[in-house]
C-alpha cells in the first residue's frame, strides 16, 4: 500500500515539473496511466485488505485524476497547471489520512536496539513481546524476528507476514566486503587502478602506500567470478571507466578450482547478490533469492530508505574493529604447539590440493574474460600471487605450483599481462604476519612499496 503512494508520489513528482516548465512532454500521459493503475490497485486493497481511506479524500483525487489528462490532450497549459497542483494538494490530505488511520502495527520478538533506529515511525507503531502469552497474531501486521523463534510458534503466524530482520541482516550484510563496497559508492572514482581477489590481497595491500592511486575491491572468499563481477561493474561506471589504468588480480595456487558459490564459504553469495544478483552455482540459489526479496519488499515497506546500509554503519565498528585488532598480531611459528603445527600443514594441503576440472576450465575462461575487458579498456594486468609464512608456503606440492603455471603459461600466448608471484618470498619473515597466510598491517604495507618497485606501470 505505501509502496503504491510513494510510485504515485514520484509520478505526481515528475508532472509538477513539467507543470512548472509549462510543457507537459510525451511521458506526462505515461505518468499519468501509473498514477490511475496505483491508484486503482489501492481501491481494489481497500476492499479486501481493510483498509480506511476516507470516502472524501478519495473522490477528490478521483475528479482531478479525471481533469488532467484532458489538459493534456488539448495542450491547455493553464488548466494544466492548476489541476496538477490542485491534485498534489489533494494527494498529501489523502496520504497523510492514510498514514494517520492505516499505521503498520509491528510486533518485535527479542531486542536489538539499532534496529528501532531504522523504524520509519511515520508508517509504523511497535511493540513488543517476550513471551507467546502476550502476543495476537490478529493485532499485527508483521512479526519481526530480531532473534530466533521457536518453531512450534512460527505457525501461529502467516508466514508472509514476518519479517526475518536477524536473519536478514546475517545474510544480506557481508561485514568485511560491504566496507569497501559502500567506500567505493562515497568515493569520486577517479582511480588508477583496481584490486580484486581473495582476503590475501584484501589485507595484503595497503593502497595508501602505492605509488598510484588503487581501489581495493578484494574480499574475504571471494573467487574469479565475483572478481569478474566487481570489474565489470567498475567498468560500467563512466566515471570511473576512463581513469583505470591498471588492475592487480589476486590469485593462490587454488585459484582455478576454487568455486565459492560451491565451497564452504559458499553463503557469502548471499552478500554479492543485492549488487551483482548473481548466486553462480549456490544450491540454495531461488530459496535465497525469494527471501531477499520478500524480506527487501517489506524492509522498503516499514523501514527508512536504505534500511541495510544504515544498520551496517550503526553496527560495524566493534567488527571491523576486532578485524583491525587482529591485523596488528605478529605471527611467530617457533611458538605454535607441534599440534597448531600440524593443523596449519593440515589446511594448507587442504587449501592447496583441490581437484574440480570443471571448475578449472570454468575460472580459466572466466579469467579470459577479466582479460579480454583489460585489452578492451586499455588496463594493464597485473597477476599476483601474495606472499605466505614459510610454515604454510612449505607445504605446497611441486604438482599444484606446475599445473598453475601451466595455465598461467598458456595465457600468455594469447594475453599481455604482468605475473608476479611472491608466494614463497624470502623478503617476507613470520612477523609480517598475523597468521600463516595473510600478511598483517606491517608486511601490508611493505608488500606495497615493493609492488612499487615490481610492477611496470
Amino acid at each position: 500500500m505505501f509502496a503504491l503512494f510513494q510510485s504515485m508520489e514520484e509520478a505526481l513528482a515528475y508532472l509538477e515539473q513539467k507543470s512548472r516548465n509549462g510543457e507537459p512532454d510525451h511521458n506526462a500521459m505515461a505518468m499519468m496511466d501509473n498514477i490511475i493503475q496505483a491508484f486503482s490497485t489501492i481501491l481494489d486493497l481497500e476492499q479486501t485488505n481493510n483498509i480506511n481511506l476516507d470516502d472524501v479524500y478519495k473522490t477528490k483525487f478521483y475528479d482531478l485524476l479525471i481533469l488532467i489528462p484532458e489538459s493534456i490532450d488539448h495542450k491547455d497549459i493553464e488548466s494544466f497547471q492548476h489541476n496538477i497542483a490542485c491534485i498534489i494538494e489533494a494527494f498529501s490530505a489523502m496520504k497523510r489520512h492514510m498514514q494517520n488511520h492505516n499505521m503498520y502495527k509491528l510486533v518485535l520478538y527479542g531486542q536489538d536496539q539499532v534496529f528501532l533506529e531504522l523504524i520509519n515511525y511515520g508508517l509504523a507503531e511497535v511493540t513488543s513481546f517476550n513471551s507467546l502469552s502476550a502476543f495476537d497474531p490478529l493485532q499485527c501486521d508483521y512479526l519481526i524476528l530480531l532473534e530466533q523463534l521457536e518453531p512450534e510458534h512460527v505457525s501461529l503466524m502467516d508466514r508472509s507476514k514476518i519479517f526475518n530482520f536477524a536473519a536478514h541482516a546475517n545474510y544480506n550484510i557481508g561485514w568485511e566486503f560491504y566496507q569497501y563496497y559502500y567506500k567505493y559508492l562515497d568515493s569520486n572514482k577517479n582511480f588508477e587502478g583496481l584490486i580484486t581477489g581473495l582476503s590475501y590481497l584484501e589485507k595484503g595491500i595497503s593502497e595508501k602506500h602505492l605509488d598510484k592511486d588503487f581501489f581495493n575491491f578484494a574480499g574475504p572468499g571471494q573467487d574469479l567470478f565475483y572478481d569478474y563481477q566487481v570489474f565489470q561493474y567498475v567498468l560500467h561506471q563512466e566515471e570511473q571507466a576512463r581513469y583505470l589504468k591498471y588492475v592487480i588480480i589476486g590469485l593462490a595456487y587454488y585459484s582455478f578450482h576454487y568455486d565459492m558459490s560451491l565451497s564452504s564459504p559458499r553463503e557469502r553469495t548471499n552478500y554479492y547478490y543485492p549488487i551483482f544478483g548473481e548466486f553462480h552455482h549456490y544450491p540454495k540459489a531461488e530459496v535465497m533469492k525469494s527471501f531477499y526479496h520478500t524480506h527487501l519488499e517489506i524492509g522498503t515497506e516499514i523501514l527508512e530508505d536504505d534500511y541495510l546500509r544504515k544498520y551496517f554503519e550503526l553496527t560495524k565498528e566493534p567488527l571491523l574493529n576486532k578485524v583491525a585488532e587482529i591485523r596488528k598480531y605478529e605471527l611467530d611459528s617457533r611458538l605454535l604447539s607441534g599440534e597448531q603445527k600440524f593443523e596449519v600443514k593440515l589446511s594448507a594441503r587442504k587449501e592447496l590440493t583441490k581437484y574440480y576440472p570443471l571448475t578449472v576450465k570454468e575460472n580459466q575462461q572466466i579469467l579470459k574474460q577479466m582479460l579480454d575487458l583489460a585489452v578492451k579498456f586499455e588496463i594493464k594486468p597485473i597477476l599476483l600471487i601474495c606472499p605466505t609464512a614459510k610454515i604454510y608456503s612449505e607445504n605446497l606440492p611441486q604438482k599444484v605450483k606446475e599445473e598453475f603455471l601451466g595455465i598461467i603459461s598458456d595465457l600468455k600466448i594469447d594475453y599481455q599481462f604482468q605475473f608476479l608471484d611472491l608466494f614463497d618470498s624470502s623478503l617476507f619473515q613470520d612477523s609480517d604476519f598475523f597468521n600463516p597466510s595473510h600478511l598483517n598491517d606491517h608486511g601490508a604495507m611493505k608488500l606495497s612499496k615493493l609492488l612499487n618497485e615490481l610492477i611496470e606501470w
